[in-house]
């Protein structure tokens, strides 16, 4: 199901950046199929979450950004909305995959902001439009985000130091 969820992702958003369905089938393969989930697959994969909702990320995205670049007063207050419910759609997935482990979260983080730096340096948006964006989608995905953030908090100020246990030098570096 993971591995299904990441190749629909990716083939949602090679559609969305307009690949043909052939080369968008081939995308959502190579990145369902890729050798990044091995280490993952059996015990681990909750860990693929963010991995899986990449794709989705990434195509909420594009069309958050879009729907920020409209031109008229008429696009403008029909789009109003637009320019929330996709942002609020990818922080619904950063709920849904985000407890897991927050340095999964953090490695998606730079995709979505990559591709509205290169949406705004090849001007399909503004520069303006491309901030407001990312504003949008940090300040909603950090909102459903606070109830795990909070309790590392709590568990780095008065929890046992598990990592201390649970990964040591000798565990973590063993097998390279």
């Amino acid at each position: 199901t993971i591995m299904f969820a990441a190749g629909a992702g990716v083939r949602w958003t090679a559609r969305i950046l307009g690949l043909t369905p052939g080369a968008a089938l081939v995308a959502a393969l190579v990145y369902q199929l890729s050798p990044f989930l091995l280490a993952y697959i059996s015990r681990t994969s909750l860990l693929l979450l963010p991995w899986a909702a990449l794709g989705w990320i990434v195509g909420l995205t594009i069309r958050a950004g879009v729907a920020s670049a409209a031109t008229t007063d008429a696009q403008r207050w029909r789009d109003r909305l637009s320019r929330w419910r996709d942002p609020a759609a990818i922080a619904l997935v950063v709920a849904t995959i985000g407890a897991v482990n927050a340095t999964a979260v953090a490695l998606i983080i730079p995709a979505p902001l990559l591709w509205l730096v290169h949406a705004a340096w090849q001007r399909s948006v503004t520069w303006r439009q491309a901030t407001a964006t990312a504003l949008r989608i940090g300040a909603l995905s950090f909102v459903v985000s606070l109830w795990w953030i909070g309790m590392l908090v709590v568990q780095s100020r008065h929890g046992a130091p598990v990592l201390d246990f649970s990964e040591t030098l000798e565990d973590v570096s063993r097998n390279s």
